[in-house]
């Protein structure tokens, strides 16, 4: 089957990216794979493909792993794969091309772009290939007619629960900066707006609001001069844990270990800066749980020729500090052992 892309859609999609949580890596099937021992169910010839939007940091391998846990308890094979960084639209959309060209028999998904990805999900449609979204949704124009459901979490909540934290824990002369995730990225728009909404009807003023494009070491300088711009910031966030960890390093080589930073995520390297007291907190989702109800949702909805749930089922999210990080922590290294037999971190 032909490719899609051509110049002026790759223009488009540069100007228009969505969605990110990481920093660069190298496009590649991933590795992650289960070593657990219990039986699976019966062998079946069919392969669901995962297409993320990088395989280059935790968040999206905890989804990995949810998928890889389905996989093994119904018998069936998951392809997983993903662009080199969460910005190339259009290595995600080769991708997803090579995996019907493949033939996979279903498809998770999540999209980069909410809408420069509908071209090739029509393909995909008309192919007979359900799709489920994960974490990122479609457009709203397309997402009815390209995809049986949306699992993830609201962005806006997450930005308000955040905002929500802030209230609590801070007086209302307190100064925040933001480092978010590339501009025009609708969940990264909808985060800060979010955290905005609350925060600012209780008197709180956002300084500067600066592009770290998901990526640590950019956040990095990023946060360095916001902090000789803005010397009187006493808050960061983030609106993912790569740029809370760029965040935190600048913020140790500037000698300003006193400004708190908060993340979005809740991936486990930065679950490990929380428990150390090094970053403030994180806005954790479940991607584990995304992976693992896409991969199901998809198995029954081939295996019965329809699908019979709700357009979008939405994962509980919450702000996790030093009071619960350990115990979030563990938690989390149990789940991931107990379904794949052993856990990364």
């Amino acid at each position: 089957m032909k490719k899609i892309i051509s110049l002026l859609l790759v223009f488009v999609m540069v100007v228009t990216l969505v969605g990110c949580s990481g920093s660069k890596g190298t496009a590649a099937n991933s590795t992650l794979t289960s070593s657990a021992n219990p039986a699976p169910a019966k062998k079946d010839d069919m392969e669901i493909a995962v297409v993320l939007m990088a395989l280059n940091q935790d968040y999206w391998h905890l989804i990995e792993a949810g998928a890889n846990s389905a996989a093994q308890e119904l018998g069936i094979k998951v392809k997983v794969v993903g662009p080199p960084v969460e910005t190339d639209v259009a290595a995600q959309i080769s991708l997803i091309e090579d995996c019907i060209n493949s033939g996979c028999a279903g498809m998770v998904l999540a999209p980069t772009n909410p809408s420069t990805v509908g071209p090739a999900l029509k393909i995909a449609k008309d192919d007979g290939i359900p799709i489920v979204c994960v974490d990122s949704d479609l457009d709203a124009s397309i997402a009815d007619d390209l995809r049986l459901t949306f699992i993830g979490s609201s962005e806006t909540e997450g930005g308000q629960l955040v905002g929500e934290y802030l209230v609590k824990n801070y007086s209302p002369d307190t100064v925040v900066g933001v480092i978010r995730g590339p501009l025009g990225a609708v969940s990264h728009n909808e985060r800060v707006k979010g955290c905005q909404d609350i925060a600012e009807s209780k008197g709180f003023k956002f300084a500067d609001i600066q592009d770290g494009q998901c990526d640590r070491a950019l956040a990095m300088n990023v946060c360095e001069n916001m902090l000789e711009g803005h010397p009187e910031i006493k808050v960061l966030y983030c609106t993912n844990d790569e740029m809370a960890a760029g965040a935190y390093q600048a913020c140790v080589d500037k000698g300003r270990e006193d400004i708190d930073i908060i993340g979005y995520d809740g991936s486990p390297d930065c679950l490990g800066l929380i428990k150390d007291g090094k970053v403030t907190g994180t806005l954790a989702q479940s991607p584990f749980d995304m992976g693992y109800e896409a991969v199901k949702i998809l198995y029954d909805t081939v295996k019965n020729g329809k699908f019979a749930g709700e357009s979008t089922t939405l994962i509980k999210t919450q702000v996790i500090d030093k009071s619960n990080a350990v115990e979030y922590l563990d938690s989390l290294r149990t789940k991931i052992t107990n379904a794949i037999g052993k856990c990364w971190f």
